[in-house]
């Protein structure tokens, strides 16, 4: 009930509902305040600084998968829209800053749109927003392409 102010968080939600104008992306507002996008780069920067200590690994045995921004990623136009929210800016910094620091980096966004575009393929369930079979299917076989995939599974 505390760490989750779950008693404030239910006496807000009738306004919630009754303002759903807000626009989403990712499942987060579309626009964010410069200080909640610097303080997601400080986060992404931390994450960064941290993950070789925390894992033990160099950034040569480590893979990252990003999402596609879906469900805009079905419709050109949506894409197009979603291209300077709060979602795509994060998901363009964190792989720049992954790729700077020499990690692999498989962005399933242009992934997914073509595959997509050449079937009507969807990769998330009917009923919510997370990964179909065909998603983990498809992401699966990109990992198994991977320069790290292959350094680490071919020993």
């Amino acid at each position: 009930m505390l760490n989750l102010s779950a008693k404030e968080t239910l006496e807000r939600l009738p306004a919630r509902l009754r303002s759903q104008s807000q626009d989403y992306v990712g499942n987060v507002p579309r626009r964010a305040g410069e200080a909640r996008i610097a303080d997601s780069m400080k986060a992404v920067d931390e994450f960064f600084r941290r993950i070789q200590t925390s894992t033990g690994l160099e950034s040569a045995s480590i893979l990252f998968v990003l999402d596609g921004v879906r469900p805009e990623l079905y419709s050109s136009e949506d894409l197009l829209k979603a291209e300077d929210s709060y979602v795509s800016q994060m998901r363009r910094y964190f792989t720049e800053q992954a790729v700077v620091r020499g990690y692999e980096v498989i962005d399933m966004q242009p992934l997914f749109i073509g595959k997509h575009r050449s079937d009507g393929s969807r990769f998330e369930f009917e009923t919510d927003n997370h990964w179909n079979e065909l998603a983990h299917r498809f992401v699966a076989e990109e990992i198994r392409k991977s320069a790290v995939f292959g350094r680490v599974f071919s020993k």
